[in-house]
């Protein structure tokens, strides 16, 4: 079946390309009281730093000189936010296709499993980086669902909020990454990647 692409919308558009509930879900989130306490407090942030450590541990960075095709892809990514001036890509050994990026020292670092790297094509690559770069540009970085989680001393409601807001910013990366790859098929095979697990060369989405 012939791809169709997204509409053509600059990326930096990013009213756009938010999903329009997001904004909303992330300021009442953050205007209530148990959450701002629970991000102020210095257990949300040993949490917050905590889950990735163990990732990169043992992870490479992604140097032009080893991986000059995921460098490229990354930094050519990277140049459509103007949001984001420096970024640095790692990638860590795991069986599980994952992404993640975060503030660093100097910018931000981003992370790809060992499994998202070998098994995904340049296009749904491409998919996956406009996600998490997506992430960095709508301001999702200052909250991280996980971490406010993580202590289980929020109530129903707030924990009801904290998972309504984190399924909107996920979908507005979604559409980010659409934007970035330029192709509904490309950003389709990569969802079903994600979410089935399965990597076969024979996996099909229009």
């Amino acid at each position: 079946m012939t791809d169709v692409p997204p509409p053509t919308v600059p990326i930096d558009d990013l009213a756009h390309w938010r999903y329009p509930a997001a904004a909303t879900l992330m300021a009442e989130l953050l205007a209530t009281e148990a959450i701002s306490r629970r991000i102020a407090s210095p257990a949300y942030e040993v949490a917050r730093r905590g889950s990735r450590t163990g990732l990169l541990a043992g992870a490479v960075m992604v140097d032009p000189g080893v991986l000059p095709n995921l460098a490229e892809a990354v930094e050519g990514s990277r140049r459509k936010f103007a949001q984001v001036q420096h970024v640095d890509c790692f990638v860590y050994a795991s069986a599980e296709m994952n992404a993640f990026i975060a503030p660093g020292r100097s910018g931000m670092f981003m992370a790809l499993s060992s499994t998202a790297v070998n098994h995904l094509d340049a296009d749904e690559l491409k998919y996956v980086l406009g996600h998490e770069f997506g992430h960095a540009a709508f301001g999702h970085l200052d909250v991280v669902a996980g971490a406010l989680l993580a202590d289980g001393t929020l109530g129903a409601a707030d924990v009801s909020r904290v998972c309504g807001w984190q399924r909107a910013a996920e979908i507005s990366a979604d559409r980010m990454g659409l934007a970035v790859c330029g192709s509904r098929s490309a950003a389709s095979r990569a969802l079903f990647k994600v979410a089935s697990g399965i990597f076969s060369d024979a996996v099909v989405a229009s």
